[in-house]
């Protein structure tokens, strides 16, 4: 029986492909959400610079760039008109994972963590500190204005000490740009880890954007065992997805919510009303609210596995507000659409197929009622998989 469910279960995520692929495409990821990395801020050894290709040269699928650093945000600030060099390659498929992609090109721009040993050798480095996976290249990174905002408000706050720091941070935690407010948010409960619980509720009390809330209640849910089932909590968290936010701001937060979800510090209920409620706002962008339309589904999916018995109430709730939201939603049909295709990825229930074909039926919009038929092609499906093998889990012989 084990068996059964566990192969059933991979058969509905397989039929389920298409749908969450919206999902991650429209996401910033949950790894893209923390601000944790294992260089110390501001390490003597270690320096952020914005250097230019000088030269490039092409060797067996590989470009070696030789790069001149034209700025030092923070660091040794003899590094500037020095040179290194770093790899990339001309195709992904030769790309090792270490190496750049699309390769250097002579002329280019970027920002660049860098190390320089004992000789005074630089060693560009690939890594992720405060949020971004550094490099950022000015061709291939769409945020990299948002990355330089970074990289200068890492300067800034290298440059200055004590109070003066702290108080930068509290400055940069309120930034419109995602990148700083939830770096400096995350800066800040380093600074002070003692007092790391006091440091984020007086930050409640100030102007701080989405991104960097998100950050604060990750720091919070591990510094303070009744925040997450807090009713401070839940009415922040209410407030974000009730707001208008951009598509990137949006996306960390509804990503917040399902990990906090997953990890069990958000409770089911509340995190369905909160997607629910981004699924609703009219004032966040489209592709936004499809992502909490689909999160919606997701978790109806996730429960059969984690959850037990409160599945199946997870599962009616899920169905009851994608179905609401196809019947009533009028002011966006793509959304309605998603709701429509969201509604393929619910666990089966022969109740829910027959209301499936019956709003079908009803619906007028041709692009709502063409994906409610994916939906149910989709069910039928997966039902059909999951019979085939109780059958032959049942009859090994044929």
């Amino acid at each position: 029986m084990m068996l059964v469910r566990a192969m059933t279960t991979t058969c509905r995520v397989s039929s389920a492909v298409s749908i969450i692929a919206l999902v991650a495409a429209t996401s910033v990821g949950q790894s893209q959400i923390t601000t944790q990395t294992s260089i110390p801020l501001c390490a003597e050894d270690t320096v952020l610079v914005r250097a230019s290709v000088v030269e490039a040269t092409r060797s067996n699928g590989a470009v070696q760039g030789k790069l001149k650093v034209e700025y030092v945000y923070f660091g040794a600030s003899v590094l500037k008109s020095q040179t290194f060099v770093a790899a990339s390659s001309s195709s992904p498929e030769s790309s090792t994972g270490r190496d750049l992609f699309p390769p250097l090109s002579q002329g280019e721009e970027g920002i660049w963590l860098v190390k320089q040993d004992s000789d005074g050798d630089i060693t560009p480095l690939r890594e992720r500190y405060l949020g971004i996976y550094w490099p950022i290249r000015h061709i291939a990174d769409a945020r990299y204005k948002e990355a330089e905002r970074l990289a200068d408000a890492i300067g800034a706050v290298c440059n200055v000490y004590g109070e003066q720091r702290k108080a930068l941070l509290i400055k940069y935690s309120m930034d419109t740009t995602p990148e700083v407010a939830s770096a400096a948010v995350a800066l800040l409960a380093k600074i002070e880890p003692d007092g790391v619980k006091e440091i984020m509720e007086d930050l409640l009390k100030k102007d701080v954007p989405p991104t960097g809330l998100v950050v604060l209640d990750q720091i919070l849910s591990q510094a303070d065992t009744e925040w997450p089932a807090s009713a401070k909590r839940k009415e922040m968290l209410q407030k974000l997805v009730d707001a208008k936010m951009s598509d990137e701001e949006a996306s960390r937060v509804l990503d917040r919510i399902s990990e906090s979800w997953q990890a069990k510090e958000t409770k089911s209920n509340v995190a369905l009303d909160l997607m629910k409620r981004a699924a609703s706002n009219a004032l966040l962008p489209s592709t936004s609210r499809q992502k909490a339309v689909f999160q919606i589904g997701w978790m109806a999916l996730q429960a059969t596995r984690n959850y037990g018995a409160a599945a199946a109430e997870l599962g009616a709730e899920s169905f009851n507000i994608l179905v609401a939201f196809v019947r009533d939603m009028k002011e966006d049909t793509t959304v309605r659409s998603a709701a429509a295709r969201g509604l393929g990825i619910i666990p089966f229930d022969q109740q829910r197929l027959a209301e499936m074909n019956s709003l079908q039926s009803s619906v007028k919009t041709t692009e709502v009622k063409e994906a409610l038929g994916f939906a149910i092609r989709q069910i039928e499906q997966a039902h059909k998989d999951e019979e085939h093998l109780k059958g032959a889990t049942t009859n090994p012989a044929h």
